[in-house]
């Protein structure tokens, strides 16, 4: 696959596909980093232990999803059935 593509299209061929994964993890990730920074700021003062970087990891894991995750995936899944029709 690697040989075809760099013979196909170019080094850059490698980059295919890059602007929409690029769009749809950028907000995922930054809402998750921004809410647990928030998270362990605001609940731990700064230095969280294991237990409270655990809780605070899971909440915004489901922030990310609930918020940014589930919506993309729909789009995500619409664009491909869309294509595949």
């Amino acid at each position: 696959v690697l040989s075809n593509t760099l013979r196909d299209k170019g080094p850059l061929g490698l980059y295919h596909g890059l602007s929409p994964w690029l769009l749809f993890s950028l907000p995922r990730n930054s809402l998750r980093f921004a809410t647990y920074e928030w998270l362990t700021s605001t609940l731990c003062n700064g230095s969280p232990g294991v237990t409270a970087q655990a809780v605070c990891g899971a909440a915004a894991g489901a922030m990310e999803w609930g918020v940014a995750g589930t919506p993309m995936q729909n789009v995500s899944i619409k664009t491909l059935h869309d294509a595949n029709s």
